[in-house]
């Protein structure tokens, strides 16, 4: 299984659009894709919701999005709570997108 990274320093440039792009294309060639974008704070930007849905949509994804799109509090995050959410994410998969 393989992980690929889409991140910037910028909010809105295009993430999404080209996480979904990589998704179908390779759907189109066979590949089982999942998707991962975590967000660390007391709750979910509301674009993230939007964002995990689309893409859960598109790319016709069974997980729901607390795992798609999880909350991690930032005080005291722990990293097999982290690793255990993608694991689910990711099980089954050939590829996984991480959004950050």
């Amino acid at each position: 299984m393989v992980t690929l990274l889409i991140v910037s320093s910028e909010r809105n440039i295009g993430k999404t659009a080209i996480s979904a792009g990589i998704g179908q294309m390779l759907q189109g060639i066979g590949k089982k894709i999942g998707f991962f974008k975590p967000h660390f704070g007391d709750k979910p930007i509301e674009s993230n919701d939007i964002d995990a849905a689309f893409l859960k949509q598109t790319l016709n994804l069974p997980e729901s999005l607390d795992y798609i799109c999880p909350v991690f509090d930032n005080d005291g995050v722990q990293a097999n709570k982290i690793k255990e959410t993608y694991d689910r994410v990711a099980q089954g998969k050939d590829l996984v997108i991480v959004e950050g």
